[in-house]
């Protein structure tokens, strides 16, 4: 049931949110105008983590004089919220990821291609998980300290255990057995400590004592082993902590951007929601796809071929949630993780097209639906 008061106050579920809008931000209609042509070539160039995004059929060793880019427009739902001025204005993202290589900068540009009004951190958790060093995309660089303490309102972790090395072999030798799963996540134990503690403001030196993670919403990809998602190791970790599960969300692949008269379906590398409850119950999804052809674009002039995944199904929905924390800055990070949750839907899904009804073992709560969530009150479900 949902209910609505004059002074925005909205109660969903028997919780009430605050729901008085924001200034919205003038530049969204800007943003919107970049992709009139179906596509955007940004001129000066993108960069991401002090990276440069060209085409890749550059062969100046210029950067500056290559062809730009050609980034992929996005969903009319995000169009739209842009032309509406909602773009993540105000929100502050931290990106932990590889930044020194393509897939980190990837994920920082697809969350940003969602909402390119927030403020962007990178935090460079691989090779180096003991970094403690942030990289501020405005500044170009990581800086030797910020005036204030920062408060982080999304966390985006396109990344998981490696579950190979943690088990020893490759799935192809012969499936993993539940034994070995539970194993592996007993060995990750020791790291998970130093990952987890992070996401609630302990443990950390360095650059990330300047920044509040506490109240931020966590998007984490669900992997890419066709598991059931808990028994990714940090997946469980984090879903079992009770100061984080409230605000997490694990986000598992779609073969596309759903619609109505294009269902997708889920990729046939995701994990699944499983029947864990704090697992399931915090599963979403988003395509998986990259926003630009296969091989069109290099970064600092090397050409990338990654084009899917969980990695950046996770960053789509950071996005949404910058975008709707942007929309409406009285919601903390657990409500805001409860609206994307609560507005995930079906509809656009093959498997509700086609039996009238998706498995939520498989599907967890859905499609991440950024129009609904936008509009959480009257949700129909």
């Amino acid at each position: 049931m949902t209910s609505a008061d004059p002074d925005d106050k909205v109660t969903i579920n028997t919780i009430t949110y605050d729901l008085k809008r924001a200034s919205p931000d003038t530049q969204g209609p800007g943003f919107n105008n970049n992709y009139q042509q179906g596509h955007w070539l940004p001129m000066p160039h993108l960069k991401f983590w002090g990276q440069t995004l060209t085409s890749s059929a550059c062969t100046n060793a210029f950067l500056e004089a290559c062809p730009a880019a050609k980034i992929g427009m996005p969903t009319d739902d995000v169009l739209s919220a842009w032309r509406h001025g909602w773009t993540g204005l105000g929100v502050n993202v931290m990106i932990e990821d590889g930044l020194k290589d393509d897939h980190g900068v990837i994920t920082g540009l697809l969350a940003y291609r969602y909402a390119p009004g927030a403020n962007y951190f990178g935090l460079n958790v691989i090779p180096q998980w003991t970094s403690n060093d942030v990289f501020d995309n405005q500044l170009g660089r990581v800086p030797t300290s910020y005036p204030t303490r920062i408060q982080l309102g999304v966390v985006n972790a396109s990344y998981t255990a490696a579950m190979k090395e943690l088990i020893g072999r490759d799935q192809t030798q012969s499936p993993w057995t539940q034994p070995e799963l539970t194993k592996a996540r007993i060995a990750y134990a020791g790291q998970s400590v130093i990952n987890v503690n992070r996401f609630k403001d302990a443990g950390v030196s360095g650059q990330l004592t300047q920044f509040k993670y506490s109240d931020a919403v966590i998007t984490k990809a669900a992997g890419n082993d066709r598991l059931v998602a808990d028994n990714e190791p940090l997946n469980w970790y984090l879903a079992k902590d009770r100061s984080i599960n409230a605000r997490l969300l694990i986000v598992g692949a779609l073969d596309r951007a759903g619609s109505i008269t294009e269902p997708a379906d889920i990729a046939s590398y995701s994990n699944t929601a499983g029947i864990d409850v704090d697992v399931s119950s915090r599963f979403l999804l988003a395509s998986g796809t990259i926003p630009f052809d296969y091989r069109s674009v290099s970064i600092n002039g090397v050409v990338t071929d990654l084009y899917q995944g969980t990695s950046f199904a996770a960053p789509r929905v950071a996005g949404y949630v910058a975008m709707l924390r942007s929309k409406f800055p009285n919601l903390n990070a657990t409500q805001s993780a409860s609206i994307m949750l609560d507005t995930a839907s079906y509809d656009t899904l093959r498997c509700h097209q086609q039996t009238g009804g998706c498995d939520p073992k498989i599907y967890g709560r859905g499609e991440a639906n950024l129009s609904r969530a936008l509009a959480p009150v009257g949700r129909i479900r």
